[in-house]
């Protein structure tokens, strides 16, 4: 395998670890962590699909997170007005998570914001490179998704 810098390999690998570096670590909404913001993204998905709002189990399988970092995260935005608890009537083990009014209107404005940015990169980039952009970054996706635990 060809490992010199101009090798395709390492100009892939430089483009993944720059496009790593861009600074996603900022959130749309002042107080909440971008892992809060997906938490709330999940929320919103599963409980148009649930009425009963979302396990902590459900939401850790879909965000690919321990349940206790996701208990933790449910603390923390709990306290801060954006998720509520639901205790089950018949099993008060059984606890459900739902977004409040703030929850929602924090979904609202993140998604608008990371909307803008999408169309803005299609704007700058194109609709066709960002279809090929799209259907390149699902691919490495699914690879690495299937091939982790060969590399990693």
């Amino acid at each position: 395998m060809d490992t010199n810098e101009n090798s395709t390999s390492e100009k892939l690998l430089k483009s993944l670890i720059n496009l790593k570096r861009l600074n996603w670590s900022k959130s749309p909404i002042p107080g909440l962590t971008p892992g809060e913001i997906r938490a709330l993204f999940t929320l919103d998905k599963t409980c148009l699909e649930e009425s009963n709002g979302s396990k902590v189990s459900d939401i850790s399988r879909i965000l690919k997170v321990a349940p206790p970092t996701v208990t933790l995260m449910i603390t923390t935005m709990e306290r801060k007005g954006y998720v509520k608890r639901i205790v089950d009537k018949n099993d008060r083990r059984a606890v459900s998570i739902t977004l409040t009014k703030k929850g929602i209107e924090a979904v609202t404005i993140a998604k608008e914001t990371f909307f803008k940015a999408m169309n803005n990169l299609v704007e700058y980039l194109g609709e066709d490179n960002s279809l090929k952009l799209a259907e390149l970054l699902s691919q490495v996706s699914t690879y690495f998704d299937k091939s982790y635990e060969n590399y990693f």
